[in-house]
């Protein structure tokens, strides 16, 4: 991650299937890190989980996402001086999970913003 890091320069990260237990530590110089990771069963590893990595300097502000029973999300709102706030998620929708389930975690989610972003790379 860190020559990604080096080469390309990004400002945010959204990361998907993190796999990191309570242990786990996921820090990069200069960015802050928030991170949904997903309870596991002792003797089991870990599985799902979300996180934003972006860089320090940006004004935002950690946003609690609502209760959902079938996404696993991780969200951020960025709040750029003068300007509009924005919220940016990282979403993991297991691929056990029907597609015809989630709308009313997304929808829950979506309520909470005016503006919304979200792209798995």
């Amino acid at each position: 991650m860190r020559d990604f890091i080096d080469k390309h320069r990004p400002d945010i990260f959204l990361i998907q299937e993190t796999h990191l237990g309570p242990g786990d530590s996921l820090q990069i110089p200069n960015f802050t890190t928030y991170r949904n990771d997903r309870p596991h069963a002792p003797n089991c590893s870990p599985r799902g989980g979300t996180a934003i990595l972006l860089k320090s300097s940006l004004p935002h502000h950690h946003t609690p996402t609502p209760p959902m029973g079938t996404l696993e999300a991780t969200s951020v709102t960025l709040t750029p001086p003068g300007g509009t706030p924005l919220l940016i998620s990282s979403i993991y929708i297991s691929p056990s999970i029907s597609y015809q389930h989630i709308n009313t975690d997304l929808e829950a989610l979506l309520a909470s913003a005016g503006f919304y972003f979200m792209r798995r790379f």
